[in-house]
């Protein structure tokens, strides 16, 4: 599938929630829990975190059909909130979404990010590129989630 990876700005945050909001019903539903915090975020939050983050963008023609956001604090990349139009699932996007994103901050000196214990499709992914699960915690007392990690290899700049 042809898809262009560009970065985000601020006018692009209304479609990237709703869109958020489409490719995260599995995954509450997954954990029954619709409360999770991708399904109750509010616009005015998407919009702040462009202030803190790098947003990236799959599209699709003039459609945007994925989304990452990505940000740094002291050496360590923060991957959060990897989602795919359901409809363009299973193609290699979320790949690509993510490695695109650990390319925005090449001189981490490592890399981490926060998925469902439950969601075993996307830990294998995660797991494909490198990463290890490091630590458990809970979101809303409910939810089961990992933290996976890795370092950056040697000889990356």
């Amino acid at each position: 599938m042809d898809v262009e990876i560009t970065v985000a700005d601020k006018s692009d945050a209304q479609q990237i929630l709703e869109l958020q909001k489409i490719a995260f019903q599995r995954e509450a539903a997954l954990n029954g829990d619709m409360q999770i915090a991708p399904m109750v975020e509010a616009l005015a939050d998407t919009e702040s975190a462009f202030a803190t983050h790098v947003f990236l963008i799959a599209r699709k023609g003039s459609d945007i059909i994925g989304s990452v956001r990505v940000r740094a604090e002291d050496d360590t990349c923060h991957i959060g909130r990897l989602f795919v139009a359901p409809e363009h699932q299973g193609r290699g996007i979320g790949r690509q979404l993510f490695i695109a994103a650990e390319e925005k901050f090449p001189s981490a000196g490592s890399y981490r990010l926060i998925t469902g214990k439950l969601s075993s499709g996307n830990i294998r992914l995660y797991e494909s590129l490198g990463y290890q699960v490091t630590g458990e915690m809970m979101e809303n007392g409910r939810t089961p989630l990992v933290v996976m990690e890795k370092e950056r290899a040697l000889g990356s700049p």
